[in-house]
This record gives C-alpha cells, structure tokens and sequence, in this order.
C-alpha cells in the first residue's frame, strides 16, 4: 500500500511538473511573438490571452508556482536582459550618432 501512495504522489508531481511546463512554454510562445515584453502587464495578459486558455486554467490550484509567479519570472528575466546590454545600446546609438552628423 506504501508503494502505490508513493506512486501516485510521484505521478501527480510530475503531471503538475508538465502542467507549469506547458504554462512556462505558452509564456515564451507568447514572447517570440512579440505579444509580450518587459512592460507586460498580468491583470492585461490574462485578460486579453490567457483567460480561456487551457494551460493557463489547468495551472489553477496546483500547488508550487502559480502562473503569476511563473510570469513574473519571465519578465524579470526579459528585464535583466535589457539591463544587462543597456549600455552596449547606449554606445552604438552615441557612435551612429556621431557618423550621422559627420
């Protein structure tokens, strides 16, 4: 009897695994197409995309991360990105400013 508890829980942790994966997938989806950025706003995401999405309802309830956090997440990601190649965008616009004006 153990062992079949033991079974189930492994089973239902790894269906909630491939739930916030696929939730995690739709995210990134919705990023190459330029649906979402840094600026994305939750409330406005679920609302306008996800609301009847069926990954985004299937996350509902689970335990773990919920889809807000997984969001959350991703956007901070997009965030230290542009942060981390701020400066390089800087001096590329300072140095095709100056040939332009030359």
């Amino acid at each position: 009897m153990r062992k079949e508890t033991k079974d189930k829980t492994l089973k239902r942790r790894r269906e909630e695994r491939h739930k916030r994966e696929a939730f995690d997938a739709q995210l990134h989806k919705l990023l190459e197409e330029r649906q979402l950025n840094f600026s994305s706003k939750w409330s406005l995401l679920v609302k306008e995309k996800l609301q009847y999405e069926h990954v985004y309802l299937d996350m509902l309830g689970l335990p773990g991360s919920t889809p807000q956090e997984i969001f959350q997440d991703l956007i901070k990601a997009e965030k230290d990105v542009l942060k981390k190649h701020k400066s390089s965008f800087k001096t590329l616009i300072k140095v095709r400013f100056r040939l332009f004006i030359e």
